[in-house]
């Protein structure tokens, strides 16, 4: 992966993010937090707790990025996880699984950041927000009051 940011005067020249991210294993999705601190993005990279789980990256105080963690059980499953969605609020994620929350396929699932900067175990946006097929890719308006998803329908 790599990261442009907008400027004033257009877009910054892509950064190639490193090895750390751009391993060897799928890896996309990225979506970088409002105030630019955190990347999330979605990688099938061993050691996660499924086929593809979600992970960040922190902008640590050198302006250099953390190594990926992984998001933890209350977001990741045994299955598959994508399109992470970080809201304007900096502590609403939006999420795709196809494990035993789904209704069917891949939905798209619903957590908050705690105080302490865990997250609360994703919830299911429901029906017909999701439905029996795949629904994946969720974002928002800036102001948060429309939002677009991908649906295979």
């Amino acid at each position: 992966m790599c990261l442009s940011l907008k400027t004033k005067n257009g877009w910054s020249e892509p950064q190639n993010l490193g090895p750390t991210v751009n391993t060897d294993f799928w890896e996309s999705s990225p979506s970088i937090s409002p105030d630019k601190r955190a990347i999330y993005f979605a990688s099938g990279r061993a050691g996660g707790f499924g086929g593809r789980d979600i992970y960040v990256m922190e902008m640590r105080k050198n302006g250099k990025w953390s190594k990926p963690k992984n998001l933890g059980e209350g977001i990741n499953t045994p299955a598959d996880e994508d399109s992470p969605f970080i809201a304007m609020d900096n502590k609403t994620l939006y999420y795709s699984t196809n494990g035993e929350k789904s209704i069917g396929g891949f939905d798209i699932m619903k957590s908050t950041m705690t105080e302490d900067s865990t997250w609360v175990e994703g919830t299911n946006m429901g029906y017909p927000f999701n439905s029996c097929n795949d629904d994946i890719f969720y974002t928002t308006t800036l102001d948060g009051k429309r939002g677009y998803m991908t649906s295979y329908r």
